[in-house]
């Protein structure tokens, strides 16, 4: 597990904002997607947003607890151009806790992507590189891996 350097580029100049060493296998991005997510073995259906995203998981912000260990099945919607795109995943919860915003109150949890097929993976690895390219070219957050700050 190498160290994580944050790093905001703006107009050519370099800001840290954090020093700290990162578990995850991927870089997570920021995004606001609707998701529907069932508890296994349960056919009640719930909605949520997607916080943010990874090759590996993502992070779900939801008004019902979720429950550590559980497996869950979600489908995440994502923007392709004009139309409405989805991908299905099962996923097991590695982390919760409690979310609090301006107007409203709920859960945010840690999932980890256990199940994915071939076209779902295709359509996440789409989604990913588009919405990489997106903030870089914007000029927002960079993550860069390093042992050592740079100077």
């Amino acid at each position: 597990m190498g160290r994580l350097l944050v790093v905001i580029v703006n107009q050519g100049t370099r800001k840290v904002l954090s020093d700290f060493t990162e578990r995850r296998m991927s870089p997570r991005y920021p995004v606001s997607l609707p998701l529907e997510y069932w508890k296994m073995n349960d056919s009640e259906c719930r909605g949520g947003l997607a916080g943010n995203i990874s090759e590996t998981g993502l992070l779900v912000l939801s008004t019902h607890r979720m429950g550590v260990g559980k497996s869950l099945k979600i489908t995440v919607m994502f923007p392709n151009g004009y139309e409405l795109n989805k991908f299905d995943v099962l996923a097991r919860v590695i982390w919760q806790g409690r979310h609090t915003e301006t107007y409203w109150t709920g859960y945010k949890c840690g999932v980890k992507f256990v199940l994915m097929s071939e076209n779902d993976r295709v359509k996440l690895d789409h989604f990913l590189s588009a919405h990489l390219s997106a903030h870089l070219s914007a000029d927002e957050v960079l993550d860069v891996h390093s042992s050592a700050p740079s100077a």
